[in-house]
C-alpha cells in the first residue's frame, strides 16, 4: 500500500513536500502535487486559487487528481469541505481565508491503483507493465496499492502553527521550521514520521520547479536521508518553488 503527502511553503524559498508508500520496490509511478497561486498573503485578498494534478515533470499538470476529500483546514483547526472543478488535466479550487493565520490547503487521502509486482533479480517490477503478465516460476510476488495524499500551508498574514502539528497518522514530513518562514541559508529541517513514530533513514529528493523545454537533469537538486530522529535538512540552493518527495513501502494495515 501507499501514503502520498506534500506540503509547500516559502517567503525566501517555496517549497513543496510530498511522500508515498508502496508495498513492494521500485514503483515509480506519477506524483501528486497540491499548487496554490500565493502561499503568503497580504492585505485585502481574501483567496487562493489552488490546482491539483499528477504529474513526472512538477509543476506542470498531466493526470488529473480526483479526490473526495478536498479540503481546507483553517487556523482555528476546522476543516471545510472544497468545491472543486475537474478538467482533464487537473482539478481547481478557490480556498477561502476567512480569518488570519496558516492554513492547509489538503487532497486527504486517496486511494490508488492495485496491481502486483515481481522480484526479478533482486528488482521488483509491476507485473504487467512490459507486456508479460505471467511471473517466472518461484519468483516472490505481491499485491500492491498506493494511497496519495498532498499538502500546501498558505499563511495570511502573521504565520501560524496548529494546522502546522503532526496528525499521527500515516507519512508525515513535518516541518521543524514554519513552511511560510523558510530562510535559504538555513534550509529547512523536516522530521519524517510514520504513524507518529520517527522514520529512519528515509531518502527525500528534492526537485526544483520547471518546464517542459528545462534541462531534467536541473530539476532533481539532491537527495537528503533522515536521521535516527527522523529530521533531515533540506537545503534549496536558491529561490524558488521546489517539491521534496519520498515514498515509504510497507505492509498494508488489516482490511
Amino acid at each position: 500500500m501507499g501514503m502520498g503527502r506534500k506540503g509547500a511553503a516559502g517567503l525566501v524559498s517555496v517549497l513543496a513536500l510530498t511522500a508515498g508508500m508502496l508495498a513492494g520496490r521500485g514503483v515509480q509511478a506519477h506524483t501528486p502535487y497540491l499548487l496554490p497561486n500565493q502561499f503568503a498573503v497580504t492585505g485585502a485578498r481574501d483567496h487562493v486559487t489552488v490546482e491539483s494534478s499528477f504529474t513526472e515533470d512538477f509543476f506542470t499538470p498531466d493526470v488529473v487528481l480526483r479526490s473526495d476529500a478536498f479540503a481546507v483546514v483553517l487556523p482555528s483547526g476546522a476543516e471545510e469541505k472544497a468545491s472543486v472543478t475537474y478538467l482533464r488535466d487537473m482539478a481547481v479550487f478557490e480556498a477561502a481565508l476567512p480569518e488570519p493565520g496558516t492554513y492547509r490547503l489538503t487532497t486527504g487521502e486517496r486511494l490508488g491503483r492495485k496491481g502486483r509486482m515481481v522480484k526479478v533479480n533482486g528488482d521488483w517490477r509491476v507485473l504487467g507493465e512490459d507486456g508479460d503478465k505471467t511471473p517466472p516460476a518461484g519468483a516472490e510476488v505481491v499485491d500492491y496499492q498506493s494511497v496519495t495524499r498532498a499538502d500546501a500551508y498558505v499563511s495570511k498574514g502573521a504565520p501560524t502553527t496548529a494546522v502546522v502539528a503532526p496528525t499521527g497518522h500515516g507519512l508525515e514530513f513535518v516541518p521543524q521550521t514554519h513552511p511560510n518562514q523558510i530562510d535559504r541559508s538555513a534550509g529547512l529541517a523536516v522530521r519524517v514520521l510514520f504513524d507518529g513514530k520517527p522514520l529512519a533513514g528515509q531518502t527525500l529528493t528534492l526537485y526544483r520547479a520547471g518546464t517542459a523545454y528545462d534541462d531534467a537533469g536541473r530539476k532533481g537538486v539532491a537527495n537528503v536521508t533522515s536521521g535516527a530522529d527522523g529530521t533531515a535538512v533540506l537545503r534549496p540552493d536558491r529561490p524558488g518553488l521546489y517539491l521534496v518527495m519520498g515514498r515509504y513501502r510497507t505492509h498494508a494495515p488489516a482490511g
